[in-house]
């Protein structure tokens, strides 16, 4: 009976090399993912911070009576997009947060 002296004469020997490469890539994926989560979380949150003002400010101009009436259309329909804006980026953060 042959006793293993080498690394080699190990079945799983050859093996080794490949799963430390795979382990490392692996490693290096995660660590990747990581700092996306991190970008996107930081990305939704800005965007929704840089919405605030604009977005209260087109709230009081919806609610003040002196808006003519032919630029009450335009007021509110882009008070409808940024609130959308603002639905998609807290969407965007919860989903990434999901992912963490």
């Amino acid at each position: 009976m042959a006793v293993a002296t080498q690394p080699t004469d190990h079945p799983g020997a050859a093996a080794r090399p490949l799963v430390l490469t795979v382990t490392v890539q692996l490693r290096q994926l995660e660590s990747e993912l990581g700092e996306m989560r991190a970008a996107g979380r930081q990305l939704a949150h800005r965007i929704n911070q840089d919405l605030v003002v604009p977005a209260n400010v087109l709230d009081l101009l919806a609610a003040h009576a002196a808006v003519p009436a032919d630029l009450r259309p335009m007021l509110l329909a882009a008070r409808a997009a940024l609130r959308d804006t603002a639905n998609q980026a807290e969407e965007l953060q919860a989903r990434v947060g999901r992912c963490a």
